[in-house]
């Protein structure tokens, strides 16, 4: 509540080559700035979207005149500014803790990402659900951007229907995070 400048980001890491050829940044009322970058395997990045002055009411796809090249091990950072104080003519409650939620007097960090696997065939997928899926859970709540998420990180709930023992039988390799190998696990119920 009352703050002008928060942030949320998430990423998403790339478990093969691919081609990037358009995003969309969306927020809602509280909306104020939103960037993707990227972060490259060698230890580089570059920001490939910055929108500075974000407006509910003029949302759109950036599409790339040259699509990005991403390279296996890449991760696309999204991360948007919130001003949720009563400078903000389009708050509709500066003094509210604005939790998720697609109605727009709530708030989602949401990124849309357009592209493609380069080496996927018809008769070679390399795009799975239960990957992407995985990718995303570490990539909303990966706090410290290590790649896997640390039982702190997790959500309360979840926190707690995993208790202290079950940890374990998810934990396989038993280094106190789930990498993406043990989220999909946990996710595909074997």
């Amino acid at each position: 509540a009352n703050v002008a400048d928060h942030v949320e980001t998430a990423y998403f890491e790339f478990w093969e080559d691919a081609t990037i050829y358009s995003l969309v940044p969306h927020s809602h009322y509280r909306g104020k700035a939103s960037t993707f970058v990227l972060e490259y395997p060698d230890g580089s990045s570059e920001t490939i979207l910055s929108v500075p002055n974000y407006d509910f009411n003029w949302q759109r796809t950036y599409s790339f005149v040259e699509p990005k090249v991403a390279p296996k091990g890449t991760r696309i950072v999204h991360s948007t500014v919130y001003d949720n104080s009563a400078a903000n003519p389009a708050n509709p409650d500066p003094l509210r803790e604005v939790p998720w939620g697609l109605q727009s007097h709530d708030e989602m960090l949401y990124g849309s990402v357009s592209f493609s696997w380069d080496k996927e065939r018809s008769d070679a997928p390399i795009h799975s659900n239960l990957t992407a899926g995985s990718a995303q859970f570490i990539g909303f709540m990966d706090k410290d951007m290590d790649g896997k998420l640390a039982k702190e990180e997790l959500p309360d709930r979840l926190r707690e229907r995993l208790g202290w023992f079950k940890w374990w039988f998810v934990d396989t390799n038993f280094d106190g995070g789930l990498d993406l190998a043990e989220i999909e696990e946990m996710f595909s119920g074997n």
